[in-house]
């Protein structure tokens, strides 16, 4: 709902999620919300559940993601 109602035309946006976490099928229904309403964003499915173990593997990229958008300024 929040998605609908908000302008994020010009937000990185990211979004990663264990293929075994119980919110994957939350996940994967905004990235296919975003992709209907062409909006940019970046959307990764890893290996792993909603714990430790995946976020530490999952923070590397995100801190990559991060970076590269605030060298493009």
């Amino acid at each position: 709902q929040l998605l609908r109602n908000s302008n994020i035309d010009n937000t990185a946006l990211w979004i990663d999620c264990g293929e075994s976490d119980f919110l994957i099928d939350v996940n994967r229904r905004v990235h296919q919300d975003l992709l209907e309403r062409k909006i940019p964003h970046v959307y990764m499915e890893l290996p792993g559940g909603h714990d430790e173990p995946y976020w530490k593997e999952a923070f590397r990229h995100q801190m990559q993601f991060i970076e590269n958008y605030f060298e493009k300024g």
